[in-house]
Parts: structure tokens; sequence; C-alpha cells
């Protein structure tokens, strides 16, 4: 969720939805994520990105329980493929960010590969 201001002198509410299936979906991706962000990737039930703009596919890739919601689970020559995308062409510093829960100590060598 991205609030844009938040006052100190009023109230805000804000209403979060969870576990209910009556109500409406109001995703709305391009509000939500800055124009700094060119790939949010959660695992629920494929490789969607969240900013709407570079949806991957999990190849050989099984969904299992993340942090929060569904991870991918990588070992070996599993790979998550996200299509070439000029978006994704860094033109300055980039930061990738992700969360990781390795099994054993060298598990995460080789994990980017550009």
């Amino acid at each position: 969720m991205k609030v844009p201001a938040l006052s100190h002198t009023a109230d805000t509410i804000l209403y979060m939805y969870y576990g209910n299936a009556g109500a409406s979906d109001q995703r709305n991706s391009v509000d939500v994520w800055s124009n700094g962000y060119v790939g949010v990737w959660h695992f629920a039930s494929g490789a969607e990105d969240s900013t709407g703009v570079n949806n991957g596919s999990l190849g050989t890739v099984g969904l299992a329980a993340g942090a929060i919601g569904k991870s991918a689970s990588l070992s070996g020559s599993n790979y998550v493929r996200v299509p070439t995308s000029s978006s994704l062409e860094p033109t300055a510093a980039l930061t990738m960010e992700g969360w990781i829960k390795p099994t054993t100590n060298n598990s995460c060598m080789g994990l980017f590969e550009g």
C-alpha cells in the first residue's frame, strides 16, 4: 500500500481487506510503485510484475511457502525468466533486493546472472 500523505492534525482512515472474498479488487499498481521501480516480482502464482511492466515466467521453478504468501523454490538449474526490456537496462546505479533463504552456505552463488 502506498499512502501519499498523512496529516499530523487529522485522522486518516485506511482500510485493509484480508481474506474477504466479497471485497472488490482495488489494486492500482501504477500508483503504488514509484517510477523508480522497474520490477517487483511476487511469486504467488507465477512471475507477474507488480509494476505491470515486466512480467516473467517460472521456468522449472516450484512454489513454496514464503515469508509473505508463496515464494519461488530454486535449486540446481531452476530459473525465473524476465524478457529483455529497455526498462531493465540501468542508465545509472542499480539496486536489486530480494528475500533469500539459502539451504546451504554456498547455495546463493550465481544467483543473479546478467
